[in-house]
């Protein structure tokens, strides 16, 4: 099974039309087409997403695990994996003493980053997609004008 054959078969699982899954996340109906048909993998630009809006994990979306339950201890978890939407590593992980590693060095969170990770908390899926979107257009902005 691949990462499409189990968006798919969540979808079904819990009976919820492709169209909803495409309206919620922002993206149209006909992607989701593309995908089946392999004449696109922008799925990957949703994983995150996605699998939060089908109450999964991205591991178990992307068939690095067969278990489709999310980690019951967030708190431990890592918020992204070395896997990018935009390119380059974003977030290997976090612990409970406000520091993250990015690119393998530890960096301490800053107070914007700490009230950047509470609007996005706060945020429904729909919305943190929009921000993403932003944040990843605001990222390539600024590397093109280098």
């Amino acid at each position: 099974m691949n990462t499409v054959n189990r968006i798919l078969d969540l979808l079904d699982k819990k009976r919820i039309p492709q169209k909803e899954l495409a309206n919620e996340l922002g993206f149209k109906e006909g992607n989701i087409s593309d995908w089946k048909n392999g004449r696109t993998k922008s799925y990957k630009k949703y994983i995150y997403q996605i699998a939060e809006y089908l109450d999964t994990s991205v591991q178990y979306l992307l068939c690095e695990t067969d278990d489709p339950n999310p980690s019951a201890d967030k708190s431990q978890s890592n918020i992204f994996d070395n896997r990018s939407i935009s390119g380059g590593t974003v977030l290997q992980g976090t612990n409970n003493s406000g520091t993250l590693t990015i690119n393998g060095s530890q960096k301490e969170l800053s107070s914007e980053v700490i009230e950047l990770i509470r609007i996005y908390d706060s945020l429904d899926v729909k919305r943190r997609h929009k921000l993403m979107e932003m944040a990843f257009r605001l990222e390539e902005e600024m590397s093109n004008s280098r």
